[in-house]
């Protein structure tokens, strides 16, 4: 029996589904793309604002950096409901001293969210944003 017929169909089919998933891997990795240069362009304007040396801006700039962080974890595709599950959940990706540090960050940007009458130093709120950057620049 001639059995070109069905090795063509099966080469075909092989065929057609490479193609396949070569565009949704493709696909895949221009939508990591577009939330990585999304990022960038926050980290930029948001490092621009760490020069301030307005309490009130620095304030909402630690926020801005905090709510960025916690848009690369989601988009690294981490565990956790909320950003600090996904900060447990990212320990060992540092060294115990800055995964200390970005905690401590996020600590901050909770007490400034959360404590009415919370007024930390102009510095601490500024290594609290560079903490915070640098976790996210170590996704990127």
């Amino acid at each position: 029996m001639n059995n070109l017929p069905v090795i063509l169909l099966i080469i075909f089919v092989i065929f057609i589904i490479i193609i396949f998933v070569s565009l949704l891997l493709n696909k895949g990795s221009k939508e990591e793309e577009k939330w990585k240069i999304k990022t960038k362009e926050i980290l930029t304007k948001l490092t621009k604002s760490l020069k301030s040396n307005n309490n009130i801006e620095l304030k909402n700039t630690l926020v801005e950096f905090d709510k960025l962080l916690d848009f690369v974890l989601k988009n690294n595709h981490t565990f956790g409901e909320t950003l600090g599950e996904r900060l447990k959940n990212i320990s060992k990706h540092f060294d115990k001293q800055t995964y200390n540090e970005i905690w401590n960050a996020h600590k901050e940007r909770n007490k400034l969210a959360h404590e009415i009458d919370y007024n930390p130093q102009i510095d601490k709120i500024r290594q609290a944003c560079f903490s915070l950057k640098k976790a996210i620049e170590s996704f990127l």
